[in-house]
Order: structure tokens, then C-alpha cells, then sequence
């Protein structure tokens, strides 16, 4: 089985920080400028991950300046209920409806062989994270979107929700190339599993363990994005990840639960996220 084989599809049928004080420039970026309803994902319980991230190529500052101070935009994609759940087709949320949750974001310089180097910067702040839309009956008529949320815009069904969250992390000075990533805790994995808890006996589950990272292959869909192509895939097959799910990793990957590199089987599905940063 590939890599892409077990992210969770944003299925679809056509019927959501820090913030940095100097002006910010989009060194990297494969995010759509609007957001589509849902993307690919993956899922940190289901796939028993605890640190997902990617390699990326910063746009060359001007002679003389360095980038500094980063920003890191993530797109999730939610697919937490406030009540119900999309297996049994009867997630129903109120509208704007949040759950909390930290998320740690990190940045290390790239070592030899692709491999995760030193670290330059880490942070954490407790998220507010959208619930998922209520399921619609128009996506229940369809058969591979039951249980689906409906998005007007797009006239389609899906059963995750995109959102952004970003964080501001003091570098005072950003390398060509970096690896940034993105850990939380779920049930039963991360730095410090949250355990057992009453949620966990609920029909709706706890929303952690339904919130994923969005993937997607950089193409035509980024046209629209500001400055489309800023920065680059240094290496578009690889993720870096830490899980214990052998399918997420191919040779030389070592599916040890340790964060480092998958080998080159990700197909250019990396995650999608935008790095902003201070010229200094």
C-alpha cells in the first residue's frame, strides 16, 4: 500500500495565532487563496502519528537581508461533531462552534541525507478548532458523501472541514531550507497522550481524535494563490513524520515513532501551509 493510499479523502460530489509586528512577506506558499470546502488529510489518531511535516525552500531575500520571524500558516481539515459522527450520518453542530486544542509548531534546519537537523524554533498556543458542519440531506441522497456537510459555494459535499490556524515563532534568521512541522496529542498518541477521558465513551468521540493536516499536490488549483509557487518542494516525495504505522513509510524510513523522514513515496502530498517572514 502507497503512502497516498491511507490519507483520508475529502470526499466530494458536485451537487481556520501568533502574529508578527513587522510587515510579512509569503517566502512559501501552496495554499489556495480561497479555501476549498475540504482537502485530502491526514488523520493523527487514525494513522497513530504524533509530528507531521514537510521540507520546504524559502524565496531568496534581497542582497545583504535575511528572512526573520516567521509565521507558519496550516490548513486542518475538521472532521470533530459536536454531536454524532459521520459514520453514523448524524453530525449535527451550531454554527461556530469551537473545541481547543494545542498544537506545537516547530522548525529544524534539514541534516545530511534529508535528515531532521538541529532545531530552530518551537512554540505551542491552545487553538480554537471548528466542528465540522451539520450533515446535510442533499449529501445523504449521495452515496459516497453520507454523511457529508454541504457547501453552497461550491455546490459540493464533504465530510472534513478546511481551516487555518497560524503561529509566530522568533528566528533571527531562517536557513535556504528548513522542516517545519506540526504535533498535538490525541487518545493514544503524541508526546503525552491524552488517555482515556469521557469523551471517549460518547457517540461523537473526542473531536482531537478527528482533526487531520491537510495534503495536497502543489498544481493548477494554486494559480489563484498570491505569488503562486513562492518557495519550493526541496523534496516534493518525502515527508517527515513521526507514527508507528509502517504503511506511512517507505525504505529508507523507519516507522519507529521517532520524527524524521518517510522515504520517497509521498507523490508530492505535502501539507498545506504558507511561511511568512520579516526582510531583516
Amino acid at each position: 500500500m502507497s503512502a497516498a493510499a491511507i490519507l483520508v479523502a475529502s470526499a466530494v460530489m458536485a451537487v481556520a495565532s501568533g502574529s508578527a509586528s513587522a510587515t510579512l512577506t509569503p517566502i512559501y506558499n501552496n495554499t489556495p487563496k480561497t479555501l476549498p470546502g475540504s482537502f485530502a488529510s491526514l488523520g493523527f489518531e487514525c494513522c497513530q502519528v504524533s509530528q507531521f511535516g514537510g521540507q520546504v525552500g524559502f524565496k531568496a531575500p534581497l542582497p545583504g537581508k535575511v528572512w526573520k520571524n516567521p509565521k507558519v500558516t496550516v490548513v486542518l481539515d475538521s472532521w470533530a461533531c459536536e454531536h454524532g459522527n459521520v459514520t453514523n450520518e448524524n453530525c449535527k453542530t451550531i454554527n461556530g462552534n469551537k473545541f481547543e486544542l494545542p498544537i506545537r509548531f516547530s522548525i529544524y534546519h534539514v541534516g545530511p541525507g534529508n535528515s531532521v537537523g538541529e532545531p530552530i524554533a518551537s512554540g505551542s498556543k491552545v487553538f480554537k478548532i471548528p466542528y465540522r458542519p451539520s450533515v446535510s440531506q442533499i449529501c445523504n441522497a449521495t452515496v459516497n458523501v453520507k454523511g457529508g456537510w454541504y457547501d453552497k459555494k461550491e455546490g459540493k459535499c464533504y465530510h472534513g472541514f478546511a481551516t487555518k490556524i497560524s503561529f509566530a515563532l522568533k528566528v533571527p534568521k531562517l536557513p535556504e531550507n528548513a522542516i517545519i512541522s506540526f504535533a498535538y496529542n490525541t487518545s493514544d498518541y503524541g508526546a503525552e497522550p491524552q488517555g482515556p477521558k469521557p469523551c471517549n465513551s460518547t457517540e461523537e468521540g473526542c473531536p482531537y481524535d478527528s482533526l487531520n493536516v491537510a495534503v495536497h499536490q502543489a498544481g493548477e488549483e494554486f494559480a489563484a494563490a498570491p505569488e503562486p509557487g513562492t518557495g519550493t518542494y526541496p523534496d516534493p516525495q518525502e515527508v517527515y513524520i513521526a507514527s508507528t504505522y509502517s504503511a506511512l513509510f517507505c525504505a529508507p524510513g523507519l516507522p519507529n515513532g521517532t520524527f524524521g523522514p518517510s522515504g520517497p513515496c509521498w507523490n508530492e502530498e505535502q501539507p498545506v501551509m504558507t511561511v511568512a517572514a520579516a526582510e531583516g
